[in-house]
This record gives structure tokens, sequence and C-alpha cells, in this order.
């Protein structure tokens, strides 16, 4: 076995291939989440305009008549379940939303760990050279995709305590 230098290049336990992969994986999932997303927005709309339809008709012609009664009363109890029903679909949108939402920052983080992988790989053939201009432009690249990579969490855990604090300021 081969002892590793110090002029040789950190192994990685995972490849950019396996994070390549990963990264159709997330696409792919991402595309079926926006496909039940949009069937779950058309099912919605096309029940609640039907049902809309059928209640406004019948609230025209309602009279004494024991049999529309029944069919009104029939037609209101379906229209309360396909309106509970919108509001479990709304809900499925709403967690379909926040998934698609995970998996995009799923997607982001995979992308730039393969960018700092790569730069990573680059620098370390940039210093084996003694090329030291691109090395040091390959960890300045290194440091915009961390700090673009870590950006977004910063500011979300800002918000978060500024809100917080907000919340527990005493107004006068």
């Amino acid at each position: 076995m081969l002892e590793q230098t110090p002029t040789d290049a950190p192994s990685c336990c995972c490849s950019v291939e396996t994070a390549d992969d990963l990264m159709s994986r997330l696409q792919d999932r991402e595309s079926e989440v926006d496909e039940d997303l949009s069937r779950l927005y058309k099912e919605a709309s096309h029940k609640l305009i039907e049902h809309h339809h059928h209640a406004a008709g019948y609230q025209v012609t309602r009279d004494d008549d024991v049999e529309l009664q029944e069919e009104i009363i029939g037609l209101e109890a379906e229209v309360s379940e396909l309106s509970q029903t919108a509001g479990e679909l709304s809900s499925r949108v709403k967690e379909l939303d926040n998934t698609k939402h995970i998996l995009q920052e799923a997607h982001d983080l995979a992308q730039g760990v393969i960018t700092i992988h790569h730069t990573v790989n680059t620098c370390n053939e940039a210093l084996l050279n003694d090329n030291v201009d691109d090395a040091a432009k390959d960890i300045a690249k290194i440091r915009e995709v961390v700090l673009l990579l870590l950006l977004p969490r910063a500011n979300a855990a800002i918000k978060s305590r500024d809100h917080y604090d907000v919340d527990k300021t005493e107004v006068s």
C-alpha cells in the first residue's frame, strides 16, 4: 500500500460522480413535487368551481318542493365534504411547497459541495505545480462558495433572533 505524502491530494469519502447522481435524483424528485403541486392545484380549483356552480344554482331555485329540498341538502353536504377535501389538499400543497424548498436547498448545497471538491482538487494541482497565484484564486473561490452556502442560513438565524427579540420587547 502506498503511503500518502504531503504533496498528494487528500482522499475523499465520496466522489463527484456520487454527488452528481445525488443531484440527478434531487432534480427528479423536484420534478415529481412540481407535478404533484400542479395536479393538486388543478383538482382543488376544478372541484371548488364545480360545486360553487351547483350551490349557486340551487340557491336560486329553492322552493317548497320536498324532492328539491332533499337534493339541496345532499348537495350542501357534498359541498361541505369537498370544501373539507379542498382544505386537506391545501395543506398537502403547503407540505409539497415546503418539500420543494427543502429539495432546492439540498440541491444548492450539493452543487456547492461539488464546486468546493473540484476547486480543492484544482488548488492541490496548482500547489503541486508551484503555481501559487492559481492556488490563491482557488482558495478565494472556495471561500466565496462557502459564504454563499452559509449566508442564507445566517440571515435566517438573524431574522429568527430579531423576530424573537421584537416579540419579547415591552411596549410602553
